[in-house]
């Protein structure tokens, strides 16, 4: 006897059955995965959020957190999607992964940002006569002597600026007008700033005294203090906030007298500045030279130098470099 075939129409409508209730189940259970990985990821992104609201270790600890939670959505994500003879294997290695980013995050705190000031002098009126003291060598000194004379033995470096200023000044100007400018170079709010100002002793000022108060400038090591007595030090503070970006822009100082540069025989001046605020503190240090300029589209220069044998001072460039460099002081 013949053997009855199977209806056509009925096993298609079986399989057609079959393969529409597997695409539901699929769709729901990717469904299902997806909100679950939502929901880790909401809850990280509110601990997130909500850490900035805490003191900086629980802050950092609820971060970490959130960090954990974020990195468990795309494992949970990798164990799900991960297929074949070595799913245990790959598996495994995807949580152990995990755990360890979760070690790192929970155990290691990165350094936060801290303030950071960019200072400039500016000479005169004119913004364009201002240099951003910056240098290398604003921060370095050249040994000269050491100073020993200290009941325990202790003694202390003595040292001159390794940088010339050349300030231009125009002929005929006897008075010299110095503002300080600082710049919040740094992602952060700063309260208040404060900047301390040292010229030499000789020099004859004027100033707001109510603005820039007296001051005195020491150098501190293993407990020892020695006085910068050849110094006049007058301090002022910016008490205004200083958003990132933003300039605070210290009162003028003015020195009558100036000292034009006549040759070698011409006494060679030295400052110092310290900037500071809270969680930032910056010195630096310079000699002063005053050049005449025919016009006033000449520019400070800062010219690095050493101290020879012969303790004098001598440019790290030649003269020829110099002279360039000046012509490209020049508007």
């Amino acid at each position: 006897m013949a053997k009855h075939l199977p209806e056509r129409g009925k096993n298609k409508g079986r399989g057609t059955g079959r393969t529409q209730k597997d695409k539901k189940d699929r769709y729901w259970k990717a469904l299902r995965i997806a909100a679950f990985i939502g929901m880790i990821e909401a809850f990280s992104l509110v601990l997130w959020i909500k850490s900035e609201d805490f003191e900086p270790h629980a802050a950092h600890f609820l971060r970490s957190l959130a960090t954990c939670g974020f990195l468990a959505g795309a494992a949970y994500l990798a164990h799900k999607l991960t297929g074949g003879r070595f799913r245990k294997w790959m598996i495994g290695l995807i949580w152990v992964g995990w755990g360890l980013l979760c070690a790192v995050a929970l155990f290691t705190e990165s350094e936060p940002p801290k303030p950071h000031f960019t200072v400039s002098m500016q000479i005169g009126d004119s913004p364009d006569a201002a240099i951003v003291l910056t240098n290398e060598s604003l921060f370095e000194a050249s040994i000269i002597n050491t100073i020993t004379n200290f009941s325990d033995g202790f003694s202390f470096v003595n040292g001159v600026p390794v940088a010339v200023l050349l300030l231009p000044i125009l002929p005929g100007e006897t008075n010299t007008v110095f503002t300080f400018i600082a710049k919040n170079d740094s992602p952060l709010m700063v309260g208040s700033v404060e900047m301390a100002v040292a010229f030499p002793a000789d020099w004859k000022l004027g100033f707001d005294p109510e603005k820039w108060r007296e001051a005195k400038m020491n150098l501190f090591d293993l407990g020892h203090e020695l006085a910068l007595t050849e110094f006049q030090c007058r301090m002022a503070v910016c008490p205004f906030a200083v958003y990132p970006g933003d300039k605070a822009s210290f009162p003028p100082i003015t020195n009558f007298g100036t000292v034009v540069w006549s040759g070698p025989a011409t006494k060679i001046e030295n400052f110092r500045l310290v900037v500071r605020s809270p969680g930032f503190e910056q010195m630096m240090a310079a000699n002063f030279v005053f050049f005449t300029a025919p016009t006033n589209g000449f520019r400070p220069l800062l010219v690095p130098e050493v101290v020879g044998k012969d303790r004098a001072l001598h440019p790290l460039i030649s003269t020829d470099e110099f002279l360039t460099e000046l012509s490209n002081s020049v508007k």
